[in-house]
């Protein structure tokens, strides 16, 4: 069985990997500008920068965690209390590659249902409509409770 756990994030054990994570997600989108390597480093690299500062203003008490399978990082987890909901937001979660589809996505968002019961806060997050996790955040008792354009917003209350 799999067993993971969610650890404190650490800049010089984790950066890299946070980075990387996040890279290879938006390199896809960012592909059919046809731009050179260095300039598509230059514009991930910045984008990076971007949203973690604003996600660190946009939310109280904003954490980063570390999802580790058998104490090696296997993921990012960004959370924070969202300040019009006052719910735990799952503000992003981005999994290796290599891990998914294997229940770690499960467990590691099991744990953060259980930080904010631990919180006696409910718990929510949004995700693209045509984000193939919908479904698992809809089996682990999420419901869709707003949507945009773009976007579902769901909750969990606890």
């Amino acid at each position: 069985m799999i067993t993971t756990r969610l650890e404190p994030f650490s800049d010089a054990r984790d950066g890299d990997l946070a980075y990387t994570l996040f890279a290879d997600q938006k390199q896809q989108e960012f592909s059919r500008l046809l731009l050179p390597p260095a300039i598509l480093e230059q514009l991930l690299r910045s984008q990076y920068d971007i949203r973690e500062q604003s996600y660190s203003v946009s939310f109280h008490d904003y954490q980063k965690l570390t999802a580790t399978l058998d104490s090696q990082p296997i993921g990012i987890l960004r959370i924070g209390q969202a300040q019009i909901t006052g719910c735990l937001r799952l503000v992003d979660i981005i999994i290796d590659q290599r891990y998914r589809c294997r229940g770690v996505g499960t467990q590691v968002l099991e744990h953060f249902i259980d930080l904010a019961r631990a919180k006696s806060l409910d718990a929510d997050l949004h995700v693209q409509k045509d984000n193939p996790a919908l479904r698992l955040y809809q089996r682990l008792g999420f419901c869709i409770c707003g949507e945009t354009d773009l976007h579902w917003y769901l909750k969990k209350l606890l």
